[in-house]
């Protein structure tokens, strides 16, 4: 019989890795700026119209996080879509 320790290093060895099925491409990666509102946007150096996606580089996770505080406070301004559930402007990986 197996003691509780090996029982979990065997199981540890048997089950797929959660990480790396889940994991995001390594940067620079290609994704997509949406833009679902009535309003043009520059995002990321980017000029996005209304109902326009816009592909972008990101080099970074940095440049991310920054895109995506861009984003939010471009939204906060406009208070028209403070209760949306999908944020109309956002940054998405590219399909």
């Amino acid at each position: 019989m197996e003691t509780p320790n090996e029982e979990t290093k065997a199981t540890a060895k048997a089950a797929p890795s959660k990480k790396a099925a889940t994991a995001k491409p390594a940067f620079p990666r290609e994704m997509t700026l949406v833009n679902e509102t009535a309003m043009p946007y520059v995002v990321a150096r980017t000029h996005v119209a209304p109902g326009e996606s816009k592909p972008v580089t990101v080099a970074n996770e940095d440049e991310l996080a920054r895109h995506e505080t861009d984003i939010a406070h471009l939204l906060f301004l406009n208070d028209s879509y403070k209760d949306a559930e999908v944020k109309p402007l956002r940054i998405v990986d590219a399909d």
